[in-house]
This record gives structure tokens, sequence and C-alpha cells, in this order.
């Protein structure tokens, strides 16, 4: 079980997100459309993981990515971006992400990139 965060996306893709991440036993423990929602919270509610709706097209988005991974470099992070392949994947290596999921994907995907190695009997074969 990760505590996790939400960043980046729609309002609508986060509580997806958030969703999902619950669904298998992960606590969320901020969600909002920029890494300013992990700022203040107390020390027992920090993230293990952060899972980022990655945009290539947001100004400043690669920017802050990389920012955020800087300041907490023992936490995973796991981009989710738009469609998957080769671009995509650099895109997220040169940021720092520890994953690079493309969508659509499936939920054990997700689920194995928030905590490797995890297994969940919940997760569909």
């Amino acid at each position: 079980m990760a505590n996790t965060a939400v960043v980046g996306g729609s309002r609508e893709v986060r509580l997806l997100i958030k969703g999902l991440l619950r669904l298998h036993h992960h606590v969320v423990v901020a969600e909002g459309a920029s890494f300013d929602v992990l700022e203040g919270l107390p020390a027992d509610q920090q993230p293990t993981v952060v899972v980022v709706d990655f945009d290539l097209e947001e100004p400043g988005r690669i920017a802050a990515i990389k920012v955020a991974r800087k300041a907490r470099p023992k936490v995973r992070f796991v981009l989710l971006t738009p469609g998957g392949g080769t671009p995509m994947r650099e895109a997220g290596r040169a940021v720092g992400a520890d994953a690079v999921i493309g969508r659509p994907f499936a939920v054990r995907d997700l689920i194995e990139a928030v905590a490797p190695g995890e297994k969940s009997s919940e997760l569909p074969k």
C-alpha cells in the first residue's frame, strides 16, 4: 500500500485515478491540478508515489515535474501520457519518471507502476 498523490489533468481524470488507486488499497493523500497540493502536507501524509497526468502541450509542465522530482528524490513518479511510444517514454525519462504509462492503459499497469512487485488479488488477469 502506497501513499499517493495525483497531480495534473482534469478534475474528472484525477477522480478516476483516485478511485482506481483506492480500489486497490492505496491511500490518496493529495490531488490537484498542480504540485502545490504537495506543499504543507504533514510528515505522516507525504506521498511515496506521485501520479502525474502528463501533457506535453501544457506550458511549464515539464519544468514543474523536474522541480517536483528534484525536491522529492525518494518519491516514485508515475507519468500518464497521451499515448505511448518512444517519444513519450523519452519525455518521461527526461523528467526523471520511474514509470511512463500511455493512455489508454490497463488498470493492472497503473497499479504495477505505483507499487512494482506488489501483487493484488483484485487485479484482473
